[in-house]
């Protein structure tokens, strides 16, 4: 790959400038022949400045220790069926708007038990541990052993059948 000669001349004076740069305030400073003075008085104001900065920083992250993160979720009041918890009462115990109205789009198809409550995801596990022992969900008419609704079966002939047999 050939390089032109304008970026030839370009690159050296790219480097030329970055040297130029780097030993501008190093001849500057032959030049100068005034030393710098600080006093005692300045370092010691300067260190007492440095050790209240460190002081209050510390203090900032013992603060964030001690803070537990149950203190901002709220137990619930009473039982309750999470299947009816609207999305304020969902707030209220601590969560977000938006996580919030990602358990309503789960209770929208119902939740049977504590165990479906805990897969959603958006539940903190402190929010959960509040959440646990209030919690009660209505019986279902889903079978335990099939995970199915019970249905009695009978044989209907369409062609025949009533309005009132075509209905039970």
């Amino acid at each position: 790959m050939a390089v032109s000669k304008r970026n030839k001349r370009g690159i050296w004076m790219l480097v030329f400038l970055c040297v130029t740069l780097v030993y501008i305030p190093r001849v500057l400073a032959t030049f100068s022949h005034e030393p710098i003075q600080v006093s005692h008085k300045a370092i010691e104001k300067a260190e007492k400045q440095v050790s209240k900065q460190q002081e209050k920083r510390s203090l900032k992250k013992k603060a964030k220790k001690r803070r537990k993160p149950q203190d901002k979720y709220k137990a619930p009041s009473s039982k309750f069926d999470p299947n009816t918890y609207s999305k304020e009462d969902w707030m209220q115990l601590g969560l977000s708007e938006k996580q919030a109205t990602v358990v309503l789009k789960f209770t929208e198809r119902g939740i049977q038990s504590n165990e479906e409550l805990r897969k959603i995801f958006v539940i903190p596990e402190e929010v959960f541990s509040l959440l646990e022992d209030s919690t009660f969900y209505p019986e279902s008419k889903i079978d335990e052993n099939k995970g199915r609704v019970n249905f009695q079966n009978t044989v209907l002939d369409l062609n025949t059948a009533s309005h009132e047999e075509l209905v039970t």
